[in-house]
């Protein structure tokens, strides 16, 4: 693209000088942008065009846009791309850039007086604003953050907030902050941690969470987002306590759909004027040239307007150079392989002409006001402050760069000036609210006035019969009233009610139904109550949080958090291994165990063999006895001659095995070493097997008294390609989640579900029973509190799978239909906030979900008793061992019996019959052997002289 870029741009010069004096002038503008190709290098063109055709009013000159695509950190690379532009006649730069290479190519502007306009970054924030730096011609098109960033911190009162960074930049940014002077003297506690990859993203947001840091900047590229994001969904940190800010400005792009419930508090930031109607117009032309391209329109990012703008600033900066082109062109004549010396007036004077003329230059762009201070920044801006609501992602305020700090922000009508303080500041919720209420959980007081309206007015409220939210009452205990009910509900009316004092009566609806929409426009159930006010005011209820119900009723905050979870039957345990005990080694380690073994033994024999303190003499006299000599014989003929001597080594092949399986089991063995060189491999194997063991016998505890179980589905993706059948309700949020989903596994799904409609069910309890039924054949999706419940009750066969397809909230529902809604919106809003923070809410759920737990000898934590499958193997080794010991002893007794048969010249079964007495007796049996006594030196040589004697006996046999 670059070379056909390059030769169009040479034919243009070509026609140039054959046609004098004809046409406008013509301006090459260089671009320089990363090596991919993007949407920004792309827009650098056709916005030359636009301005070009549409916002050029001179037809003195017109813009050639000359596009490089390069590695923005490869600076050599760089340098010698801004060189080429002098000969080309370039007259102005601009382009991406990258930290490693950001000095330089400022420090390159500055030595050849060319003005660059940086899109990636701000001045500041990328340390170019220090004293002693040099950067005149360096400018920054995108605008510093900075100060937004802090004005948040001190708007929202963080004093204690996480710092969530991936590259340079963000670190970069993050330094620029601790640099500001106000922030260092407020004294912030901040964490700052840096995420690559998926496991530490993870491990990071786990830190946080624990650490209980509920206010956090994410300051990562777009891609990145997604991945963040999805931990924090993971990890259930997507309630109203937590608010979020990203510093990315193309938040636009990230879908952000899993979010819209919950009470999720998160902030982003856009500099892109939508408003502005060049920004409708350019739109336009684009997408019809993508479209013209078969591609698919896309939404326009930050970096693609800054281009834009950058080519209007140099437009309107050609116009205030004034008669200046002769200077212009004999500007371009400069080298970078010439020695290049400052000179005042003539060509030079134009580089400050340009400098001047584009630092003094205004546009109104499609990134607002665009206009720079002396030092090269963009000033007097304005960005759009972002805030998730249940509609979606919309503008809730501005930010504007100057004035003093407080007048900075401009809110849409109250949404963050009332919602975002009551949901972020940790230190003093009641200053967000009139209301006059004690927020000390310790000291909860009732009110004598009601803070609802009239003392005497009794609400009306309606909820289903749902375990453990609501339930009856055992006839025994049943009261009368609200004393018939009992359950988590009833529960959290008590904890409101004693905070704020109100009467209440609660009646359920009648058919038992949450209630959606008919097709006339009316509800039914609940929300049907509370629309005709006919029944209720309120609604206290596991009644999930929409959109489509925020339109007709209100809510309060969330009381819990939760998701779709999948329901399956619980899977039967994997049935044990005989040989599970090899299992807390893997089979590698038992190979190198067993070479060990067999080295160490080798090892021990051949020092033995080697050392002369393993060796020693022995001596056999005539009546049978040994005895040790002390030291070698010296004279052998001073012995007598019925004494045998022999050199002896206890660490034979034999030996030096038996003593390695011995410190192996941890048992020793009969014989140690006696010199360094055995005790130093004695001494590393003892060490080597203590390590072993110790952990073999850690790691074996849990794998033989936990008990696993196999799960076929570990997600929604897992439960639509098996053959296992699945459904839902037939009306409620988790039929409206899977009807107007945008996912297309969800859309598969529920195109499934409705083809096949005897799967979906009139009520929880149906659903449930069929997964009880089916025995492992139908899965039920419902809210995980449902799930959770159930699979702490009796029968205790239900499991739920813990990956949930979305984020919602339970939520209070009022009804609009009466006077002073909105005041006992507030107020219950008020109540639930506290009992959070108080930790009443969490303690309510436990004491329901888990305290009252009919399934607890099946908690994961309690161990299980060992089973005769879990170790059969080591009975099957025992015995296999035991046979084979008798085995050899038989066939060494028949070995030994047949060899002294032929040395005694006797019958094999007398000799046997010898054995067997000598074995059971004790007594050693007769045979005659001549008597050979031989003694032998220190060097093993024969002494002189042998005796011969023969005893006999009178049966013929001789007794040695």
């Amino acid at each position: 693209m670059a070379a056909g870029l390059l030769t169009g741009f040479i034919c243009v010069l070509l026609l140039t000088s054959c046609v004098q004096g004809g046409g406008p002038t013509q301006i090459m503008i260089a671009g320089f942008f990363q090596t991919s190709p993007n949407q920004t290098s792309k827009s650098f063109e056709h916005a030359g065009i636009w301005h070009n055709v549409r916002n050029n009013d001179s037809t003195t000159f017109q813009f050639i846009a000359y596009r490089m695509t390069l590695d923005l950190a490869n600076s050599y690379q760089i340098g010698r791309s801004i060189c080429k532009t002098f000969p080309d006649r370039v007259s102005l730069l601009c382009g991406q850039t990258s930290l490693s290479s950001i000095n330089f190519v400022s420090s390159l502007a500055n030595a050849y007086r060319t003005s660059f306009v940086s899109l990636s970054h701000s001045k500041e924030e990328a340390g170019l604003l220090r004293e002693g730096t040099d950067n005149d011609y360096f400018v920054s098109m995108r605008p510093s953050l900075t100060r937004v960033i802090y004005d948040f911190l001190d708007h929202f009162g963080w004093s204690k907030f996480a710092y969530i960074y991936k590259d340079m930049e963000g670190m970069q940014r993050f330094y620029a902050l601790t640099r500001m002077k106000e922030f260092e003297q407020e004294g912030y506690d901040v964490v700052l941690k840096r995420v690559s990859t998926d496991e530490e993203t993870l491990e990071t947001m786990t830190e946080i969470r624990r650490m209980q840091m509920k206010r956090i900047i994410i300051d990562v590229n777009i891609q990145a987002i997604d991945g963040i994001l999805d931990k924090v969904n993971q990890l259930g940190m997507v309630t109203a306590d937590y608010h979020y800010i990203i510093t990315n400005m193309d938040l636009v792009k990230v879908n952000l759909d899993e979010f819209l419930v919950g009470g999720m508090n998160l902030t982003g930031f856009n500099l892109i004027d939508r408003t502005n109607p060049t920004y409708s117009k350019f739109m336009t032309t684009w997408n019809k040239e993508r479209m013209a391209k078969k591609l698919e329109a896309e939404p326009m990012e930050t970096e693609s307007a800054l281009v834009f703008d950058t080519i209007g600033i140099f437009a309107k900066t050609i116009i205030g150079l004034g008669n200046v082109m002769d200077l212009l062109r004999l500007r371009n004549q400069r080298r970078c392989d010439q020695n290049y010396k400052k000179s005042e007036g003539g060509v030079d004077a134009i580089d400050d002409h340009i400098l001047n003329s584009l630092l003094d230059s205004q546009v109104q762009g499609l990134s607002g006001n665009v206009q720079f201070n002396s030092n090269g920044e963009r000033t007097n801006y304005t960005l759009d402050i972002l805030g998730l609501t249940q509609d979606g992602l919309m503008k809730v305020g501005e930010w504007y760069s100057e004035g003093e700090s407080e007048k900075r922000f401009k809110w849409e009508n109250t949404w963050m000036q009332v919602k975002a303080p009551l949901l972020t500041s940790e230190e003093n919720v009641t200053n967000v609210t009139q209301a006059n209420i004690s927020n000390h959980a310790a000291t909860r007081k009732l009110y004598s006035k009601n803070l609802f309206g009239d003392k005497d007015k009794v609400y009306r409220i309606t909820s289903v019969l749902e375990k453990p939210f609501l339930m009856l009452k055992e006839e025994k205990s049943r009261g009368e009233g609200n004393e018939r009910f009992e359950g988590y509900c009833m529960d959290l009316l008590k904890e409101i009610t004693a905070i704020f004092n109100f009467t209440y009566v609660i009646e359920p609806e009648s058919n038992n139904v949450y209630g959606n929409e008919l097709d006339d426009g009316s509800w039914s159930g609940m929300l049907g109550d509370l629309l005709a006010l006919k029944r209720a005011h309120i609604a206290v209820a596991p009644l999930t949080i929409t959109s489509v119900r925020e339109e007709v009723i209100d809510f309060t905050k969330p009381y819990m958090s939760l998701g779709v979870s999948i329901m399956i039957k619980k899977p039967m345990s994997s049935k044990p291994d005989v040989f599970s005990f090899m299992q807390p080694l893997s089979s590698d380690i038992w190979m190198c165990v067993a070479f060990a073994f067999m080295g160490v033994s080798v090892v021990l024999f051949l020092v033995s063999r080697f050392s002369s303190q393993e060796w020693f003499s022995e001596t056999i006299h005539t009546n049978g006895h040994r005895c040790s000599l002390p030291r070698p014989i010296d004279d052998p003929n001073a012995l007598e001659p019925m004494v045998i001597e022999k050199r002896m080594n206890n660490f034979s092949f034999s030996n030096s095995i038996w003593f390695s399986l011995g410190a192996l089991m941890q048992q020793g063995g009969d014989t140690t070493p006696r010199s360094l060189a055995g005790r130093i491999v004695g001494g590393v194997w003892w060490f080597f097997t203590l390590i072993l063991i110790s952990s073999y016998t850690a790691n074996l505890a849990a794998f033989l008294t936990v008990e696993r179980r196999e799960s076929p589905i570990n997600s929604a993706k897992d439960l639509y390609e098996s053959e296992m059948e699945y459904g839902i309700l037939k009306t409620g949020s988790t039929f409206e989640l899977f009807r107007n989903s945008n996912i297309p596994l969800y859309q598969n799904m529920y195109n499934w579900m409705k083809e096949n409609p005897q799967v979906l069910k009139e009520s929880n309890e149906e659903g449930i029973a069929e997964v009880r039924k089916r025995n492992g054949k139908y899965a039920f999706l419902l809210e995980s509190t449902m799930n959770e419940y159930e699979s702490q009750q009796k029968p205790c066969d239900t499991v739920m799978v813990p990956q949930h397809l979305d984020s919602k909230g339970y939520g209070i529902g009022i009804s609009k239909k009466f006077e002073g809604f909105d005041e006992l919106r507030d107020q219950l809003t008020l109540a639930i906030l506290q009992l959070r923070e108080d930790g009443t809410l969490a303690r309510l759920r436990k004491n329901w979900w888990f305290d009252k737990g009919q399934c607890q000898e099946s908690a994961k934590d309690q161990p299980s008793a060992l089973k005769l499958s879990n170790v059969a193997g080591i009975f099957y080794i025992l015995i296999i061992g035991l046979g084979a010991s008798l085995v050899i002893a038989i066939i060494d007794f028949y070995w030994k019996s047949r060899t002294d048969a032929q040395r005694d010249k006797i019958g094999i079964k007398r000799a046997m019959r010898n054995k067997v007495r000598s074995s059971v007796t004790g007594e050693r049996g007769f045979r005659p052997v001549p008597l050979v006594l031989e003694s032998v030196n220190s060097s093993g040589k024969s002494l002189q002289g042998e005796k011969k004697d023969l005893l006999k006996r009178e049966n013929g046999q001789t007794d040695v």
